[in-house]
């Protein structure tokens, strides 16, 4: 029973699917969400806070996932002491987190995401209220427009539909992330498959199929875990096996048209960074730098580059030890903040490595 759990949380295919895609903070909140409910329900509440707080550090709506989870603390569980610190945790992180975006310049957490409930202009979480308060009937027509039920299916159909079963309906507060994160929100990506939006409350989710499962008696304990178990390979594999071909494709396309060995000797390339140097890098070439702690990373407008600050008057990120360019893109500009200062010192397919004198 152990080990096919263990199968369907591996191949789950809202979690596989995601990995795929770029490397991003959302990926952090699977580990951490199970963890803090391993030392929620073992009672170890050191490590429960310690969880709480690497929770909400992941990002700045990470407190929706907290709350729902202290508030299943505090009403399936009965442990209101404990849930009560965990809220109290939660909402003051999002009030400041809020007023830290707020004084960046910009519109609020998320809030350019729920554009669809402004009323009249009015940018704020009260008109988003408002519109939900006086008009459930949009929420629900937005919520379950015909492109979002394949993601409602995606989630939940490869655990059998099995939080719905429960016999204790509070466990369903584990489940509320879903619509202000994933179904409530203007933002195609959030409620797309593919991207990292599922990793929080796939965590959810498996936790709740794993309450009710646990509750079943033997013979309804199999037929859903081996059903699941089915379903999560299939559908995992449905979706995976297209990006593995594609993947396959498109190096073999890079190693006929750069040469043979091209691309592993551009790896070699940017292995060769010391990890200790300070790079600036076009955004392609970036997972393959992780090694360097000072890293720059430059999108092909290099806007982000010249956002990123100034430091003894000049851009940070213009006086590097090194930059790594991917000559696909037009480097017109970068080359001239890079000036006479650097040389070239290896290069293969589209990857150059420039050193300052």
């Amino acid at each position: 029973m152990t080990l096919a759990l263990e199968l369907i949380y591996a191949f789950y295919p809202c979690l596989m699917n995601g990995t795929f895609y770029d490397f991003h903070e959302n990926k952090f909140l699977t580990t951490i969400i199970l963890f803090l409910f391993y030392f929620i329900i073992s009672k170890r509440t050191l490590w429960t806070f310690v969880f709480s707080l690497l929770l909400l550090s992941v990002k700045e709506d990470a407190a929706i996932y907290l709350i729902c989870i202290a508030l299943f603390v505090m009403i399936y569980r009965k442990e209101f002491l404990r849930g009560a610190g965990m809220l109290a945790m939660a909402i003051v992180y999002f009030a400041i987190a809020n007023l830290v975006v707020a004084a960046a310049g910009t519109e609020g957490v998320m809030m350019s995401r729920l554009s669809d409930y402004f009323i009249n202009g009015e940018q704020t979480y009260g008109s988003v209220f408002k519109t939900i308060f006086f008009d459930i009937g949009y929420l629900i027509k937005q919520m379950f427009r015909a492109d979002k039920l394949p993601f409602v299916l995606w989630m939940f159909a490869p655990v059998l539909f099995a939080p719905f079963m429960t016999k204790k309906i509070s466990s369903l507060i584990l489940l509320l992330p879903i619509i202000p994160v994933n179904i409530m929100q203007s933002w195609i990506y959030q409620s797309d498959v593919d991207f990292q939006y599922t990793y929080g409350i796939a965590a959810l989710i498996f936790m709740c199929a794993l309450f009710v499962i646990v509750d079943l008696k033997t013979d309804g304990k199999r037929t859903v875990v081996l059903t699941s178990m089915i379903l999560s390979l299939v559908m995992a594999t449905a979706l995976v096996y297209p990006k593995l071909q594609r993947n396959e494709n498109l190096y073999t396309q890079a190693e006929a048209a750069y040469g043979e060995g091209t691309l592993k000797k551009m790896d070699e390339i940017c292995a060769s960074v010391p990890a200790d140097a300070s790079v600036t890098a076009s955004s392609s070439a970036a997972p393959h730098l992780y090694r360097v702690e000072q890293l720059y990373i430059i999108m092909h407008t290099y806007d982000a580059l010249r956002e990123q600050g100034i430091k003894d008057g000049k851009a940070v990120g213009t006086d590097t030890d090194y930059y790594v360019l991917d000559t696909r893109y037009d480097t017109t500009e970068l080359r001239s903040m890079m000036g006479d200062a650097y040389d070239l010192v290896d290069s293969a397919g589209y990857i150059e490595l420039y050193k300052r004198r």
